[in-house]
């Protein structure tokens, strides 16, 4: 939003203030600054992290602007902050005390990724990404044509610079009046805009090789929310019914690419590739959510019964794309004779042109709690999600195929996923003396879905004790233990490609996963978790907070043999098969003296994961390759405050992030040998923070204020420093992969600012 937007929106709100009936009190603050930066990246390239967002323009900045209007019978509350940046944001509250109130506001939230890729797109209307005319036609020209490698160091030089980032408009307003003592509505709406581009990855098939490009995705989303409620709140009951909506457009539908290598359909023995790539994006969908909450309070044993029930509908429109633009790939092409029809062109292929996708959504919850004694409190509730697919059923001829040619031709009858959950759980608390309590609570949880695993059931049992001898000290103890018990392994419904009768190694090579491969969402769990917290204020105000938190998570299984019954493949549980995190913080403030106050904090964490890899489609997994993670992370911070006189106020703080990754790969090989890959580069992360800001009070409605900020940023990753452009191996010229080249750097940053504060 623009100041001329700005001053439109003011001007109406202006007007929905009443006329005066009384003597109305106005306030008015304002707040600007001059700001002077310095960045450096001592890698070289631009830094583009500093404070998160985007770096600032040097020179003026009209921090905050704010009017609070108070009559009578009417209150008006508007501010104004940044408004000549891009994190600016607008915020207006009125309304009547006790009859309505409304609140409208408007931010926008930038986002920026790298300034520092490249490309050699340049971007058109409907997500159509172009390459120079010029460069286009060299890729049927020689030399060019016939020398890949070369045409791609033409594609890098024809390289620009591109932005990656986004930015998020956020329009909202609520309005919320009480129609009688009892009955409340709310109305409310928000349209959110995200626009911009991000990395993807696009890649065209070629036979002998890969030609695989990372794109600048254009990003144009707009969702539109809406609500309404209706409140009835009575002396022993209350009742809430609502209605939500949530609509989803993606003003891009397909992303297509010109092919930096071709610019012609071919398909041949020696040459199969598309001039044009093209992948679909994000469909468009939409939300209706209707609910009813209430409760009641019972007339004996401080009981109370509490219900919320809601049902969902989504709705999703898919545009269906044909599997490839190579317009070669068809009938009647010597080289296509296997190809059922022109796959570049749906309607000849009998696809459908759109499917779509409907869900129902339905949610129960009921508590009961009650307090039977004035020592003893309890609860018990049930919970039900249901998820039901309402798309209906639809066959249709598929074909999975490529531009370096495979074809499978067959009926495509995708299953409807359907899934349930339900739990319950009861809670409990008891009084043993009036500083020492203790508490528990038991549950189940049942899931149930179309699915490999179909059934399963996760218990859980928690303690847990509360000691407060003073109103100084606070401790809180509890443990957790969960059991997730799954059903066995539906290995039938796995689809295959073909069966090898090779004597040496006869097995079935599966379409996707590999038979009995089970994800730690679907394997038997078992979770052990552990907290501590403890609260102390001294008598000078000093406090003191302490709270620890271990979790482990150990994945197995479970029930019945993964083999799926075909030789060659053991029962062996694959993906997350341990997850163990600790996390120990501390948080401390104390005064020093009747002019300074110290505050600090620190948290530590520590994470260790175990993964065993796949071995790969139709292989035999006879050997396991697992990887360790261990990653530590360190989050500190502490500050200084100093009130030297009455009219002076100043602060210096200083923050460190700190982050580390480990991985360890171990190979166990045959005779169950255990032997130490290499391992990956350890990755590190540090952002360091120094922050001072002053103020003195000229007059008791003017303060002048100075602030000074450093910021240092290290990073040492082996997956994003150094990204380059072009990747060709000079063994196989064709396996060109290109990147925006958008690395993670380094920098440092210097930030002064001189500012006032008026009130008026």
């Amino acid at each position: 939003m623009t100041p001329r937007y700005w001053s439109i929106a003011a001007a109406l709100a202006a007007l929905l203030v009443p006329p005066a009936c009384g003597a109305a009190e106005i306030k008015q603050e304002l707040k600007t600054s001059v700001r002077q930066e310095f960045l450096s990246s001592p890698n070289g390239g631009k830094p583009f992290k500093f404070e998160e967002y985007q770096t600032r323009p040097n020179g003026f900045v009209l921090d905050e602007y704010s009017i609070d209007l108070r009559d009578p019978g009417y209150i008006l509350d508007c501010s104004a902050k940044k408004t000549n940046l891009e994190d600016q944001s607008y915020r207006c509250t009125g309304g009547r005390p006790g009859f309505f109130q409304y609140t409208a506001s408007w931010n926008q939230i930038p986002h920026l990724l790298s300034n520092q890729a490249k490309t050699g797109y340049t971007k058109g209307d409907g997500g159509v990404l172009t390459l120079p005319v010029t460069l286009r036609a060299a890729t049927t020209v020689a030399p060019l044509a016939t020398d890949t490698a070369k045409l791609m160091r033409e594609f890098q030089s024809s390289l620009r610079d591109v932005q990656l980032g986004m930015r998020e408009d956020i329009a909202a307003m609520e309005f919320r009046g009480r129609l009688s003592p009892a009955f409340t509505v709310t109305v409310g709406a928000d349209r959110k805009h995200k626009f911009g581009n991000r990395p993807i990855g696009g890649s065209f098939g070629n036979t002998g090789g890969s030609n695989v490009q990372e794109l600048p995705e254009p990003i144009d989303y707009v969702s539109n929310d809406a609500n309404l409620g209706l409140d009835y709140a009575g002396q022993s009951g209350q009742l809430g019914l609502r209605y939500a909506y949530r609509g989803f457009q993606n003003g891009i539908q397909a992303l297509t690419w010109d092919n930096p290598q071709s610019n012609v359909d071919s398909y041949s023995a020696t040459n199969k590739q598309a001039a044009v790539g093209r992948m679909p994006l994000a469909p468009e969908n939409e939300a209706h959510t209707v609910s009813l909450s209430g409760g009641y309070s019972l007339p004996w044993a401080g009981a109370r019964v509490s219900a919320n029930a809601g049902y969902s509908h989504w709705k999703a429109d898919n545009p269906m794309y044909a599997m490839t633009t190579n317009t070669a790939l068809r009938p009647g092409n010597a080289a296509g004779t296997a190809v059922p029809c022109d796959l570049s062109n749906p309607a000849s292929c009998a696809y459908p042109s759109h499917i779509l996708q409907e869900m129902d959504i339905y949610t129960q919850e009921f508590r009961l709690s009650a307090r039977p004694t004035h020592k003893l409190r309890g609860s018990i509730a049930y919970r039900s999600y249901i998820l039901e697919n309402a798309s209906g059923e639809k066959s249709f001829n598929g074909w999975v195929a490529y531009d370096g040619g495979s074809f499978k031709n067959e009926t495509v009858s995708p299953e409807l996923d359907q899934f349930r959950k339900d739990s319950l759980e009861a809670k409990a608390d008891y009084d043993l003396f009036e500083s020492f309590s203790v508490g528990g609570a038991a549950g189940v949880e049942y899931e149930k879905r179309t699915r490999e695993v179909d059934k399963g059931k996760d218990y859980h049992v928690e303690v847990g004790s509360t000691y407060k001898p003073t109103q100084s000290l606070f401790v809180n103890l509890s443990y957790l233990l969960g059991l997730r018990r799954m059903n066995g392994f539906d290995y039938q419904t796995y689809r295959k490609f073909a069966t090898q009768t090779a004597a040496a190694a006869p097995r079935d090579v599966f379409a996707n996963e590999i038979p009995g491969m089970r994800r730690f969402d679907v394997a038997d769990r078992n979770r052990n978790r552990a907290r501590l917290q403890v609260q102390y204020t001294a008598p000078n105000d000093a406090t003191l907070g302490v709270s620890i938190l271990a979790n482990r998570d150990d994945y197995r299984a479970g029930k019945d043999a993964l083999s799926g019954n075909y030789p060659g493949f053991t029962n062996t549980q694959y993906g997350l098969i341990q997850n163990h995190t600790y996390t120990a913080g501390l948080d401390a403030s104390t005064p020093l003296g009747d002019s300074f106050n110290l505050e600090s904090y620190y948290e530590a964490d520590f994470s260790r994961q175990l993964i065993r890899a796949n071995p790969g489609t139709g292989q035999f997994p006879s050997d396991d390759i697992v990887d360790r993670l261990n990653e530590f992370s360190h989050i500190g911070g502490i500050a200084l405050e100093w009130l030297p006189a009455k009219l002076v106020t100043t602060t210096i703080g200083y923050d460190l992030v700190f982050s580390q990754l480990h991985v360890d790969p171990v190979f166990n090989g045959g005779g169950g040998t255990v032997v130490n890959a290499q391992s990956w580069p350890t990755t590190k992360r540090m952002l360091q923070r120094v922050k001072t800001s002053a103020g003195y009070k000229v007059r008791e409605n003017v303060e002048l204020t100075a602030n000074y900020a450093f910021e240092k940023f290290d990073v040492t990753d082996f997956a994003l420093d150094n990204v380059p452009t072009l990747v060709q191996p000079t063994n196989s010229p064709t396996n060109n992969m290109t990147f925006l080249g958008a690395s993670l750097r380094g920098y440092y940053a210097h930030s002064l600012a001189m500012g006032v504060r008026y009130k008026f």
